[in-house]
């Protein structure tokens, strides 16, 4: 039996995995982007209140934008609240903006189920697109910014704005692609054979 058979074969097996983008978990994201009836955001920073429903690690939250929306957007995670009401800042994160899901990377994040978090964006001014037009969605409260960056308004009155649209996204979470999957199969049938004709 060759050993550079075995290695290429092993290299095979071992190597075909790759690190990729993996949602981890969402907020309304699997329903149709709108921005409700006539909505747009009216605020340059607008953030929203999350209530994790289970425990798991992020590096990226994504935001929903409409094929209008392009701009420089910072990202901001606060505990427990925004600013104006103790939250304390966890990760920031600035990206450019485009269409679909976009958001910035930061450090990992152990999201605690049961724990709130502040979710802000700042620098999205007339903004749309960014809203769920499912009836159904889920609404998480909102808080806009009078220019303090502690995210001090209240939104009331805002019926659609709440169905925000998120994706928590982790970047190391090692998956499979297809053509990966064949490779790790053609690898590993090799060192199986191999070991059995020894």
């Amino acid at each position: 039996m060759k050993l550079w058979a075995i290695a290429l074969s092993s290299l095979l097996c071992l190597f075909t995995l790759s690190a990729s983008a993996t949602v981890v978990a969402s907020v309304n994201a699997s329903g149709p982007a709108g921005y409700g009836p006539s909505y747009q955001f009216v605020s340059p920073d607008i953030g929203w209140l999350y209530t994790a429903p289970f425990t798991f690690t992020a590096d990226e939250v994504d935001f929903h934008f409409s094929n209008t929306d392009f701009n420089t957007v910072t990202e901001e995670i606060f505990s427990d609240n925004p600013p104006s009401l103790g939250g304390t800042l966890l990760r920031s994160a600035t990206f450019s903006s485009s269409v679909g899901f976009t958001g910035g990377t930061f450090a990992p994040l152990t999201f605690v189920a049961g724990n709130s978090y502040f979710i802000g964006a700042l620098g999205i001014l007339n903004f749309d697109g960014m809203t769920s037009t499912d009836g159904s969605a889920v609404l998480l409260p909102e808080y806009s910014d009078s220019g303090s960056g502690n995210f001090d308004i209240p939104c009331t009155g805002c019926p659609s704005s709440p169905r925000i649209m998120l994706e928590f996204v982790n970047t190391s979470v090692p998956t499979p692609e297809p053509s990966s999957l064949v490779l790790l199969g053609l690898g590993c049938g090799s060192v199986i054979r191999m070991i059995k004709r020894k």
